[in-house]
């Protein structure tokens, strides 16, 4: 899924979360707000159990606290949001992304 949509030349943000806390919380119920920019932008919550799954995508890339999400795409540098964020600050991370792919 996530790298299916980095091959297409869209922009994936990946939450990491844990689901005991408050915050994380937080940052996953702002998920479904997040523009989808005409399906250019992939959106995934992963709970921090499940963050080996992805040790091939995130190769070079250090999750040290939750919440983080991570916004990618291909050819652009990855930006971590580390703590509490909104839909808003997630936007402008992945319209970033795509203007630099």
């Amino acid at each position: 899924m996530v790298r299916n949509a980095l091959r297409r030349g869209d922009a994936v943000a990946l939450l990491f979360y844990s689901p005991l806390s408050s915050d994380d919380l937080a940052v996953r119920a702002e998920l479904p707000q997040v523009d989808r920019r005409g399906g250019r932008v992939a959106v995934y919550g992963v709970g921090l159990n499940g963050l080996a799954r992805f040790k091939n995508v995130l190769r070079g890339i250090q999750i040290v606290q939750s919440p983080t999400v991570v916004v990618m795409a291909r050819g652009a540098k990855p930006r971590l949001l580390e703590g509490y964020t909104d839909h808003a600050e997630i936007d402008q991370a992945t319209l970033l992304a795509l203007a630099s792919a």
